[in-house]
């Protein structure tokens, strides 16, 4: 995102957000070294201006990557740009370094947890009105979630196990 863009991605934060972050928020956020927005342009057609109908802005971390606001201008939405901006995000995971992506939403926001789930995230952990949802770098989760479930419920069989030769699960194909 360039400085000519931050006007533009106000607006459509006031239009798509019920609490929409002000011109001094995002410019304290991306004041931080590892924060980093981008936004997504109406393809160009001619000499025509780039339109600005989205943008994301998130934290680059050691291990993760976390997203801290996504959103597309209402009359845009549904139109797979959040879905682009998603593939953007899961671009710099990386099976040494950032396994993986999290997001925290309120739970009244529906859209936008109906989104995340979506675009591949599975819920992680909830408290205080607040989901934290997770996706991971090669779209599993944790293999230590994994085992912990397992341990839980008492099956001792590893994911693998029971699938038929195309891998899917032989119950409720």
């Amino acid at each position: 995102m360039i400085h000519r863009d931050l006007k533009d991605v106000v607006a459509i934060d006031v239009a798509a957000t019920g609490a929409p972050w002000s011109k001094d928020d995002y410019k304290s956020r991306l004041s931080q070294r590892n924060t980093v927005a981008m936004v997504i342009e109406l393809p160009r057609v001619g000499r025509r201006k780039p339109v600005v109908v989205g943008s994301m802005v998130y934290q680059l971390h050691k291990q993760h990557v976390e997203l801290e606001r996504i959103f597309i201008k209402p009359e845009y939405q549904l139109c797979s740009f959040g879905r682009q901006l998603i593939s953007e995000l899961r671009s710099r995971l990386s099976r040494e370094r950032r396994t993986r992506i999290k997001v925290t939403v309120e739970e009244s926001n529906l859209r936008l947890l109906l989104f995340s789930q979506a675009v591949g995230f599975s819920a992680f952990e909830s408290s205080g009105g607040r989901v934290v949802m997770e996706h991971w770098w090669n779209d599993a989760p944790s293999p230590f979630r994994d085992f912990e479930k397992r341990q839980r419920s008492g099956s001792t069989r590893s994911p693998r196990e029971g699938r038929d030769q195309e891998g899917d699960n032989r119950i409720g194909v």
